[in-house]
């Protein structure tokens, strides 16, 4: 797997650390298959992940290659959140403090759009969407803006 992986990856960037963990049997929790998750860290500290799964009769060289290509399509998208955690990033805005939040992120991916509709459902809030970039017009990069809520736990001791 993980020569499968620099396969890819040593094409962009020759200095990748692959770490592996392996567990068998019992220390594995008797599981079947396996998966690789890569992050990747920009040189402006935003983190990308991506990661696959396997599937009965998929080959190991084969998932290696699927989250590669993965990690390349989420760093291509740019932004400081990859797709997977964008609804995460906008739930933090929104309970945030009562101030304008902002965060530039890649293209919308369908959970988010049906997340930011939730939002506006559940907490009135809207989120102002403009491109990040306005001189470029094949950027696909935006840029989020909302009015936090101010969410407080009632329940936190106060100390």
């Amino acid at each position: 797997m993980v020569d499968a992986s620099r396969s890819v990856l040593n094409r962009y960037i020759p200095d990748i650390y692959i770490h592996t963990d392996i567990y068998k049997g019992e220390d594995s929790g008797k599981s079947p298959g396996y998966a690789l998750s890569l992050l990747a860290e920009s040189t402006t500290t935003a983190i990308y992940c991506a990661e696959a799964v396997s599937s009965p009769g998929i080959a190991p060289e084969d998932v290696a290659l699927a989250a590669s290509r993965a990690l390349l399509s989420e760093i291509r998208g740019g932004g400081c959140v990859d797709q997977k955690h964008q609804c995460l990033v906008m739930l933090y805005m929104v309970m945030g403090s009562e101030d304008v939040g902002r965060c530039r992120i890649g293209k919308l991916s369908a959970r988010s759009i049906q997340f930011l509709r939730d939002v506006r459902d559940v907490f009135g809030t809207t989120f102002k969407i403009t491109p990040a970039d306005s001189n470029d017009p094949d950027s696909e990069e935006l840029l989020l803006s909302c009015y936090g809520t101010g969410f407080v736990n009632s329940n936190r001791s106060v100390a």
